[in-house]
């Protein structure tokens, strides 16, 4: 920031400039705490991508042979056939939402509680097809909690980056030219002030002379 701009805007004493400079050392050690958090995250998003992808890949292979036995089942059986047993499953699937912290960061952790009973309920093929499902639900649960980490820590580091940059271009450069400018008129009024105390002297000794 041009010191032009900084004139009217702070008082040029010495009190104002020693609270000036505590606070730039604080926002210089906020900017590098910001700066580690930043990088941890940014860290943290990369390598929860990778594992996404690579684990959606997987899953996507697993769903699709888990639609494939469906398929067959429907071809098998007939989809009244496969509609009138699956009504006299019992219970339902019931979960547990908590929360971890990543950088300070809340996600949510789901824990399954309870699932459906499928044992002697239905017949051996639909068994075979419900029960792969019912197994993949772990993993579509996982899949889930993996995305909603990444959606979280990316909008985390969007902000944090926003407030390392406002930190890097905009505040702590206008409080070094407030600092600045303070320290040059202190200096100018030190000048001042020795040289009024010379003019004085030298006023003096020509009087006693």
């Amino acid at each position: 920031m041009p010191l032009a701009n900084v004139s009217g805007k702070v008082r040029s004493t010495r009190g104002e400039f020693l609270r000036l400079k505590k606070r730039l050392e604080f926002l210089r050690e906020g900017l590098e705490v910001l700066t580690m958090k930043r990088d941890q995250l940014n860290q943290d998003l990369q390598e929860a991508m990778g594992h996404m992808s690579k684990y959606k890949s997987e899953l996507e292979k697993e769903l699709m042979d888990a639609f494939e036995g469906l398929i067959a089942a429907y071809a098998t059986l007939g989809r009244s056939e496969i509609e009138t047993q699956a009504e006299s499953v019992q219970g339902t699937l019931k979960v547990r939402v908590k929360t971890k912290s990543v950088m300070g960061t809340l996600v949510p952790r789901i824990n399954i509680v309870s699932r459906p009973n499928l044992k002697g309920k239905i017949g051996t093929v639909q068994y075979g097809v419900a029960n792969r499902f019912l197994n993949l639900l772990d993993n579509l649960i996982t899949e889930a909690e993996m995305e909603n980490e990444i959606f979280r820590v990316a909008y985390e580091l969007h902000k944090t980056n926003s407030k390392v940059n406002a930190l890097e271009k905009a505040v702590i450069p206008e409080q070094e030219a407030e600092i600045k400018f303070i320290e040059e008129k202190l200096e100018e009024e030190a000048i001042e002030d020795l040289s009024r105390m010379k003019i004085i002297k030298n006023a003096i000794i020509r009087r006693r002379s």
